[in-house]
């Protein structure tokens, strides 16, 4: 039997009538799991009572249960109010600290928006003030100086098999304080959409992943001149999609694309371009600025490093207004 906290994913739950089988361990403490099936489960035999009550009402369970065992189980809030997983407690003590924090989202493929939970939000330092429910991709995700795994979300995001899973670290800097967190964001689709949450695993004693000191250098030399660095992602059919940003974008610049009308940051003519450009070539493409039109802007490929070695897939694309 496993002590302390586990994670539960339930992404496509029937709150109704909550089942073993729609739970999926995903995480036990610092490590992550492969979607372990309940059927393959360390927790005790009185625990499900209490995971079945917090995920149907959505709301914090307690038990002692057979060999004084404290279950204790947290739900994961999803946009509506739905769970998508559940965060539990089981040891000879109670816990003496709250769970880390987690937050359930939505991806709409037709608003091209992620819905997200307060809590989701939350996590990185917005305040209910600031709180706005329907947050565009890059938008969404623009907080994280480390995000390797943008190839397979871009996959997941838009191709929305049933089924599909996605479980990696995201290294996300808090926009109040300015910690650098380790979180894990997870997610499924389920065909006609897709469900998943973000999960700190910071307090758990996990490391985030820095960017190089050069690549924060270089960060910091193009927001001091005005300048953007975004994260492409080349695609199957010759395009690049903006993954998320790496610095804040140029002034007058859009987070991302507007909801609804199907185009992304650049418009498809300058994505091609884009993807066809040698490294270092810079190229004049077209950019989507905050009143909604476009704009002419220059744009630079560069190579996305691991260690040494350049991404096959990820590009750093910098952009520069005239």
């Amino acid at each position: 039997m496993q002590y302390g906290w586990s994670v539960l994913a339930c992404m496509f739950l029937d709150q109704n009538e909550p089942t073993v089988d729609q739970f999926s361990q995903v995480l036990d403490g610092e490590a992550v799991r492969g979607w372990l099936p309940w059927s393959q489960r360390r927790y005790t035999p009185g625990a499900w009572p209490v995971v079945e009550q917090a995920a149907r009402f959505g709301e914090p369970r307690e038990e002692v249960v057979d060999h004084g065992i404290v279950v204790r189980a947290v739900p994961i809030p999803g946009p509506d109010g739905e769970t998508f997983g559940v965060r539990v407690w089981q040891h000879r003590h109670a816990p003496e600290q709250d769970p880390p924090q987690a937050g359930g989202f939505t991806w709409n493929e037709a608003a091209r928006v992620f819905h997200q939970s307060f809590a989701c939000a939350n996590m990185s330092g917005t305040t209910y003030e600031e709180f706005i429910a329907d947050r565009p991709t890059v938008d969404f995700t623009r907080r994280a100086l480390r995000f390797d795994y943008v190839a397979e979300l871009v996959d997941i995001l838009h191709t929305q098999t049933s089924g599909k899973r996605f479980s990696h670290p995201v290294t996300v800097v808090h926009i109040q304080t300015g910690e650098i967190m380790a979180w894990q964001m997870i997610l499924e689709a389920g065909g006609d959409c897709v469900r998943g949450f973000f999960y700190d695993m910071t307090p758990l004693g996990a490391v985030p992943d820095l960017p190089s000191p050069s690549e924060f250098a270089q960060r910091y030399i193009a927001s001091a001149e005005g300048r953007g660095l975004a994260l492409g992602v080349r695609l199957e059919d010759g395009g690049l999609v903006i993954g998320t940003w790496l610095t804040d974008p140029p002034t007058g610049v859009s987070v991302d694309r507007i909801s609804g009308d199907g185009h992304y940051l650049v418009t498809d003519d300058s994505s091609r371009r884009l993807a066809a450009a040698r490294l270092g070539e810079s190229v004049e493409v077209h950019i989507r600025l905050t009143d909604g039109g476009w704009g002419a802007a220059q744009a630079s490929v560069l190579p996305y490093m691991h260690g040494s070695q350049p991404d096959q897939t990820l590009l750093v694309v910098d952009f520069r207004l005239p």
